[in-house]
């Protein structure tokens, strides 16, 4: 009896692990699956406007997604929604701390359905949980592009930009992040790591809350302000000061007199927006400070989208060249060794600095100067039909083509009165000397749009806050300090070797072993090295291109 009952024991023991099993399988089951992979095999390569499919905008990447895992649903199981799709939909809200727009990502549509699926009695529908199931990926994969190479291509706005997407890496690594369980981590791994990305969205977050504070106040005209002087204005101009953090504080004992603390901020302040720092409220000051916070919160989105569109891995040693900012920073490891002014092309279609990417791998001490053909046709021809001899002047010489054996050829050769400008096919070159543009050097990275940077006589440039002189090369401020820093990993060439062979007056030109990248590009709105936000003027319209581009429709 006694081993009957151990027997009978036993088989209701195994009766009860089959029964559990098979519970267990047939809630593994899930029949979307089957249902999923026929919507996907169907769904046509041009699907129709206003169907589920019409609204997916990615779903090549959806439908690889889906094979791979054998079409087994993420976002949902029998019961409903699983905790991932309340992780992610915070994840989309927030999608405006990265200057992105939360609609874009389906938000009102998955939130319907979640809302209806919630006020039924009856668990959500297969056709339901279909449409919840692809929508939610595709916000994901499209969110994740986004934050990866920008919402807009760059190339439909700038035909020269230089940040060739790399799909199928990106493609991986945003659905291996789409497999994870925390949607908050793997969002922040397909961010922008750079430290001037994570500034610049930390600086968003404090204007948002200002704006959401009512804004900073509007300081009246008047008179310019200095220190020393007493003003009814000079409240209202701390508390300007204050809010971004430019002044510690407001409360003083004499609260009209413009003291020491108040110039010291008004100078950073001005420092911060590309200003005369000289600590006066002047007109231009002025207007800097009366730009509304909602300007300054929509620049700072349009600036962090051009950080997107930026290679991931700049190099270990690399210039860059914010055209905008009138700046040129090397840098080594992400962080400033140098930095210098800059002087970049007129706001004129045909003479603004291009936006492109090189390798610099020579540098030409005493350089000399090919002029190029439309400064020659536009500029120096008229001259010369006034006055033959303004060629030896210059300095300049006249080559019969653009090779290294051109032949010289005599002015008065030719017939300047008669002479057609559009038939000039010569070439003018100016010798190295004082009066020679380019200076005393130039760094060079071949480009089709023949830009370098070079060292320029005209030095009190430098001293303008709006830099916008050349005709699309780019003047540099420290271009000794430049060569010795490129060329120590040379020969060892320091400040005064270079100096010395410059003193030769003869042309030398010196090859880098190692290339330098060199990155042009165009930023209104950053953080520095310290964390302040900077701020400047749009000089190229470039910032409302790219907002008419940002609030189109996806």
């Amino acid at each position: 009896m006694r081993r009957i009952g151990i027997i009978t024991a036993a088989a209701i023991g195994l009766l009860l692990l089959v029964l559990l099993w098979h519970v267990t399988r047939e809630e593994m089951s899930d029949p979307l699956s089957s249902q999923l992979r026929g919507r996907l095999q169907d769904a046509g390569s041009v699907p129709q406007p206003g169907t589920l499919f019409g609204r997916l905008r990615e779903l090549v990447i959806i439908k690889a997604f889906y094979s791979e895992r054998d079409f087994e649903p993420l976002w949902s199981s029998p019961r409903g929604p699983t905790p991932r799709v309340e992780s992610f939909l915070k994840v989309i809200r927030a999608a405006d701390q990265d200057g992105l727009r939360p609609q874009d990502y389906h938000l009102t549509r998955i939130e319907s359905l979640l809302s209806s699926g919630k006020k039924g009695r009856e668990p959500f529908s297969v056709v339901q949980r279909i449409e919840l199931e692809l929508l939610l990926s595709d916000a994901f994969i499209l969110y994740g592009k986004h934050l990866m190479n920008g919402r807009v291509n760059p190339h439909a706005i700038y035909e020269d930009w230089f940040n060739l997407p790399q799909q199928e890496k990106d493609d991986s690594l945003i659905l291996a992040a789409l497999g994870m369980r925390d949607m908050e981590k793997a969002m922040e791994g397909l961010r922008p790591h750079d430290a001037g990305y994570q500034k610049l969205r930390h600086g968003l977050a404090l204007y948002s809350d200002i704006q959401s504070r009512g804004g900073w106040p509007f300081v009246p005209d008047g008179p310019k302000l200095k220190m020393g002087d007493r003003d009814g204005r000079v409240p209202v101009l701390r508390k300007r000061l204050a809010l971004p953090g430019d002044l510690a504080g407001t409360s003083v004992s004499d609260a009209d007199l413009f003291d020491e603390e108040l110039d010291k901020a008004l100078r950073l302040f001005q420092h911060r927006h590309g200003l005369l720092v000289d600590g006066v409220l002047s007109i231009r000051t002025l207007g800097e400070l009366n730009v509304p916070v909602e300007k300054r919160i929509h620049q700072m989105r349009l600036n962090m989208e051009r950080l997107r569109w930026l290679p991931r891995d700049l190099g270990e040693r690399y210039i860059l060249v914010n055209v905008a900012g009138f700046s040129l920073a090397v840098m080594e490891k992400g962080e400033p060794v140098m930095n210098m002014k800059i002087i970049v092309g007129k706001d004129e279609e045909d003479q603004r600095t291009f936006l492109f990417a090189g390798r610099m791998t020579y540098l030409e001490l005493n350089p000399y100067w090919n002029v190029p053909e439309s400064i020659t046709v536009n500029e120096l021809i008229p001259k010369l039909k006034k006055n033959p001899g303004y060629l030896a002047s210059q300095g300049m010489r006249i080559l019969d083509g653009w090779s290294e054996r051109a032949r010289e050829i005599a002015p008065g050769s030719i017939d300047w009165e008669s002479l057609d400008p559009e038939k000039f096919r010569y070439r003018l070159r100016q010798d190295p000397g004082p009066k020679n543009p380019l200076g005393r050097i130039k760094f060079m990275f071949i480009n089709e749009f023949h830009i370098y940077l070079h060292d320029t006589p005209t030095r009190s440039l430098f001293q303008r806050d709006r830099r916008t002189f050349s005709h699309g090369c780019i003047r540099i401020e420290k271009p000794i300090e430049l060569a010795a820093y490129l060329l120590k990993y040379e020969l060892e060439w320091t400040k005064e070797t270079i100096l010395a062979e410059i003193a030769k007056k003869k042309r030398q030109v010196i090859k880098l072993t190692s290339p330098v990248p060199v990155y042009i590009y165009y930023m209104t709105a950053w953080a520095d090295r310290d964390g302040f936000l900077q701020f400047r003027k749009d000089v190229y319209k470039s910032d409302r291109v790219l907002e008419k581009a940002m609030s189109e429709k996806l």
